[in-house]
């Protein structure tokens, strides 16, 4: 009873508190993403020499971007990933180095991040706490590991493998060792780091009986297996808390978990508290063996951060109950509960600024939150600092642990305009500025907007404040790693002369404000600033002086010119000078120039696109430059309508590289857009380059899963198997064993009112089975989850849309169990919506909408998502389009090649990619029939590579569909195509070795076309291509698909440095 209080308290004080000021005392921390570089780096060290050396420069500039950004917005913590598959961004002689710094598992990246993070991190005043995965040592996405990598060489027996993802296995008491090792190695070598940060990675929720050896082996108290996953994690926490502790309890171990502890009642009484009301979904509890409450209960973390990726508005995971009940648990065994929020969910300022309020209302003692991730904070940084984080905050108190006497700092001095100090111990420093007149220091201490900030160092440069010392004071606490402050130490100026210059403001290309700061305790008889071109004579210019801030309005620049300047102030003593600044004045703010696409391209013509933004010149000319090949560019006079820029390209030449370029040309200078490429279509003719070959065929008299009565349109591939639902109320599903075409199971997921339930099948990439469409003579859409090894029905799930229409199919794109989650893609019948409805960490979210008039309508709506951003969608009379993820908009159509487009209406679509070239799979009758088409690059230039396949069978197709679905490995595709009513085909594809050659270049694909060579990348790269006399023919900074064309030859083609033969 006395919780269910506590939480109400809380929802209550939601309604009435209101926060004028940020809070002195605030966690403001940031995920900064390594895995997949989401955050950073996005530049890898791929080569030697004085190019390795541009490359570290670069990436320690992204992250010092990151840190500037964190700066900027007032927040106090980074969290950056230094282990996200049993790896390390840091030195290490237990691990070995991640592949995420130089695109090559277990290479030196030639510098020490974690040592540069650390040290930016506290130039700024900021925290570096290290965030680990204590388990993981690959995702199902992640590239191969080399078959020398330490753990498969040293440990193969730690490795837990399900379906492609691994992790070292928590059951092992050696496992257990290892990662508490890791962690001490982390904290020797670097013992100024500030904290150790673990997300929600521990056991993975498809875990079946990979660890049933290590069960049997390591139980000795008779656990059951779910007790037992638990209580394995519960002992690797305890085992790092411990080594933390007796490295250096000052730096913090915390935990971020899923937002949903448990749903289950008995766990729940096991701690005698009450499960949050009206939550449901996947939890840390009973899907990934991690129990937040045990961690909390026996102190073995400092502070819990539950992932609370859902709105103040969601039903089933509010944020407004979740929030206080992880706070109660939290504050009733004595730690800290700090949130962690979605940026990336993209939701509306006020829905963060919301959140913020809330855990502010809830704690006002130790607040805070860590947004998930680094990027989204370019997007909301300057709201959050102008709304939330108005002011610079400090970490909260830790005060549960024993802690030795804090003194206060001594000597305090000014020097020019660095405050400087001594101490012996503490490891950093706050720093106020107060009003002199304050008759209570103390209270003006706790004032956030009276802090200027936290230094890691003895000194601290006020030249921003110095204006204010003649009627403030500024003190300086010593801090510790539990945040606690000393007494503070104040310096007033009483005796100082003082002359300063500060940076120049309103520059404009003839004028400029001179600033800096000017007091003395006698007369100042002149004042102003001397200043001269560089390479010139100084001249002087008066000043004026107010409350000790001294300025002056300089007229009569140059444009584009640089100038050194500095404040003067003469006495009856003498002349005193501040340092010399520069500053160099603008030119002409040119024309914003960008090139975008070609469109509308055929064999023999394209249209050219841009946008060009007016700079403070007059345009002149406006246009495109183009050429192919190694020639010279040609311009074409485009057309501008308000920014958009076109023009009209024709007598090309058919399946031809060409680049082009907008330009802006003015009086003084010309403006490029980045140089993009295009290539012509073909002439229409059957190019066949795939080979296609009949590996199975199962037809309705062969086996007894094929049904009649339209009965089945939909299929869907996973790990060696088909998955076929049948139109039936008995909701049932065939499993069909994809090498073979022999049926492995039935599986019944329940008995449905409308046998519409299982009309369409999608599966995640995590391996998550969903049936469902709209029911029949209704609108929206019904999506029931259930098991692909046990059928079973999960939830279901119904979203009713109004205004939405009818939608027969659904696609899904993403994971379903984690926390990046994924999406519920549907395309309406009728309304030219396209559904799109997150699911994260098992839970699904609001349905958003694509609402554009260019998203097709009709009959047997397919979508298929291209990437994050892009997607396809088709309908029974519309061939697959190309559309944005994000607003619907077309990107492209096919142009003169394309699938057949039956009047009466068949739709059906896969795609897939090979050796590094991206084919679609279509229709080409409503019998089986399917057509190949090399798309790589783009759908208006695709080929048909291949001659149309047979048909299936001969009994009627009505149904307006044929189910298409497509696997891919190294070498070799696999095509299943569902006609209903016929049956079954299985066809085993592989590119024409005749008319293709392809080489692999470290994850990088190289082909050998027609044209010359086609280069695929999996991530930005500079690519340059020798003659066989080591002239440099082609240089290009790249990403994706890129076409050179290259005459017959030899050549060498370096990737990043790495050199590969190509012949033509």
């Amino acid at each position: 009873m006395k919780k269910s209080i506590v939480l109400l308290s809380c929802a209550v004080a939601f309604s009435v508190i209101a926060l004028a000021d940020s809070p002195k005392r605030e966690l403001r921390a940031s995920w900064i993403a390594t895995v997949e570089n989401i955050d950073w780096p996005t530049t890898k060290i791929t080569k030697t020499g004085a190019e390795a050396e541009q490359q570290i420069a670069a990436q320690k500039q992204e992250l010092i971007v990151i840190l500037d950004r964190l700066a900027a917005t007032n927040m106090n913590v980074a969290c950056l990933q230094i282990r996200p598959m049993a790896d390390a961004l840091y030195r290490t002689e237990i691990t070995t180095w991640s592949y995420y710094l130089t695109s090559t598992r277990g290479k030196d990246p030639g510098y020490d991040p974690l040592r540069f993070a650390i040290d930016e991190a506290h130039k700024r005043g900021i925290e570096l706490h290290g965030w680990m995965n204590p388990y993981r040592y690959r995702n199902s996405s992640t590239p191969t590991f080399p078959e020398d990598d330490y753990m498969k060489v040293q440990h193969p027996e730690w490795i837990l493998n399900m379906s492609g993802s691994m992790i070292l296995d928590p059951g092992l008491p050696e496992v257990r060792k290892h990662i508490a090792d890791v962690t001490k190695e982390v904290l020797v070598n670097y013992p100024d780091i500030d904290g150790i940060l673990w997300d929600d990675y521990f056991y993975i929720s498809e875990i079946s009986s990979q660890d049933n050896a290590t069960f049997l082996a390591h139980n000795p108290e008779n656990l059951s297996l779910a007790d037992w996953r638990r209580d394995n994690v519960n002992k690797t926490v305890k085992e790092v808390y411990d080594t933390i502790q007796a490295f250096n309890p000052e730096i913090l171990f915390g935990i971020s978990p899923r937002g949903i502890w448990s749903t289950s009642r008995e766990a729940a009484a096991k701690y005698g508290v009450e499960l949050p009301e009206g939550i449901t979904g996947s939890d840390n509890y009973n899907s990934i063996y991690c129990d937040a409450l045990a961690w909390l209960s026996e102190g073995t973390i400092d502070f819990i951060s539950p992932q609370l990726y859902w709105a103040t508005t969601s039903t089933g995971q509010d944020y407004d109950v979740l929030c206080p009940w992880w706070y109660g648990v939290a504050k009733r065994y004595g730690r800290h509960f700090y949130s962690s929020m979605g940026l990336y969910r993209g939701w509306e300022n006020d829905e963060y600024k919301l959140q913020i309020d809330r855990n502010r209302a809830t704690d006002s003692i130790a607040p805070g939150a860590i947004v998930f991730s680094d990027k989204n904070l370019a997007v909301y940084g300057p709201f959050l600092k102008a709304s939330c984080f108005t002011s610079p905050s400090l970490r909260p108190l830790i005060d549960w642990k024993e802690t030795k006497p804090l003194l206060p700092i001594t000597d305090l001095t000014l020097e020019g305009d660095l405050l400087k100090w001594n101490h012996g111990s503490a490891i950093k420093f706050s720093v106020y500025v107060l009003p002199q007149a304050s008759t209570d220091d103390l209270k003006e201490l706790e004032k956030s907007s009276n802090l200027l900030g936290v230094t890691y160092e003895k000194q601290f440069n006020i030249s921003d404040y110095m204006s204010l010392l003649p009627t403030h004071k500024f003190a300086v606490c010593a801090m510790d790693g539990y945040a606690r402050e000393s007494t503070p130490y104040f310096y007033i100026n009483t005796t100082k002369d003082i002359i300063t210059t500060s940076a120049a403001t309103e520059l404009t290309r003839s004028s400029a404000k001179l600033n800096g700061t000017a007091m003395s305790q006698s007369p100042i008889s002149f004042k102003g600033f001397e200043w001269k071109q560089v390479g010139g004579e100084y001249q002087r210019i008066d000043g004026m002086l107010v409350g000790g801030y001294l300025s002056a309005n300089l007229t009569g620049l140059n444009l584009l010119t640089s100038y050194v300047y500095r404040a003067y102030m003469t006495n009856a003593d003498s002349t005193a000078y501040g340092k010399e600044v520069t500053f160099t004045t603008p030119g002409f703010v040119p024309p914003t120039v960008t090139t975008t696409t070609a469109t509308n391209v055929t064999g023999t013509s394209a249209t050219l696109n841009g946008t060009i933004s007016a700079g403070e010149e007059a345009i002149v000319s406006q246009g495109f430059e183009w050429k192919t090949g190694t020639g010279a560019f040609q311009r074409i006079v485009g057309t501008l309508s308000g920014t958009e820029l076109s023009a009209e390209l024709s007598g090309l030449n058919p399946r031809t590289v060409y680049e082009f370029r907008a330009f802006a040309e003015t009086a003084t200078e010309t403006t490029y857009g980045e140089t993009e490429q295009f290539i012509t279509g073909s002439s229409g003719e059957i190019t066949e380059t795939l080979t296609v070959d009949l590996l199975w065929k199962k037809t309705r008299t062969d086996v007894d899963y094929i049904f009649t009565n339209n009965q089945q349109r939909c299929i869907a591939y996973y790990d060696g198997k088909l998955y076929i639902p049948r139109i039936s109320t008995a909701g049932t599903f065939v499993v069909v064993n994809a090498a073979n075409g022999e049926k492995i199971a039935q599986r019944t997921v329940k008995s449905f009112n409308s046998e519409w339930n299982m009309m369409s099948v999608a599966i995640s990439d995590d391996g998550q089975i969903m049936f469902g469409s709209s029911l029949i003579a209704t609108s929206g859409l019904t999506i029931n989850v259930s098991d692909r090894d046990n059928g079973g029905l999960k939830e279901t799930q119904s979203f009713s849309m109004s205004n939405f229409g009818r939608c027969d199919y659904f696609s899904y794109y993403g994971d379903f169990n984690t926390e990046e989650g994924g999406y519920v893609l549907a395309l309406s019948n009728t309304s030219r919506k396209v559904a799109k409805i997150p699911v994260s960490n098992g839970i699904f979210g609001t349905p958003t909408f694509l609402n554009n008039s260019a998203i097709p309508t009709g009959l047997s709506t397919k979508t298929l998502a291209l990437n994050d951003s892009e997607l396809y969608l088709q309908t029974s009379t519309t061939v697959p389009q190309r559309h944005m993820f994000t607003n619907g908009n077309l990107i492209e159509e096919f142009g003169g090649v394309s699938p057949v487009e039956d009047p009466e209406g068949t739709s059906g679509m896969a795609v897939f990619s090979l050796k590094g070239r991206k084919y679609m799979v279509t229709p080409a009758s409503k019998l089986g029939s399917i057509d190949f088409f090399d798309i790589t690059n783009g759908l208006n230039v695709a080929e048909k590579v291949a001659q149309p396949t047979a048909d299936i069978g001969t009994t009627a197709n009505t149904a307006y569909t044929v189910g298409i679905c497509a696997y891919a490995d190294l070498d070799t595709a696999y095509v299943y195509v569902l006609v209903p009513n016929n049956g079954l085909v299985a066809y085993k594809v592989h590119i024409a070795s005749t008319d293709i050659q392809n080489t692999t270049v470290n994850n990088t694909m190289i082909l050998k076309t027609d044209l010359g060579a086609r280069v695929e990348l999996n991530q930005a790269a500079l690519i340059q291509v020798y003659s066989i006399n080591g002239a440099l023919v082609y240089q290009k900074k790249a990403y994706g698909t890129v076409v050179i064309p290259l005459n017959q030859g030899a050549y060498l083609i370096c990737v990043d440095g790495q050199p590969n033969k190509f012949v033509k």
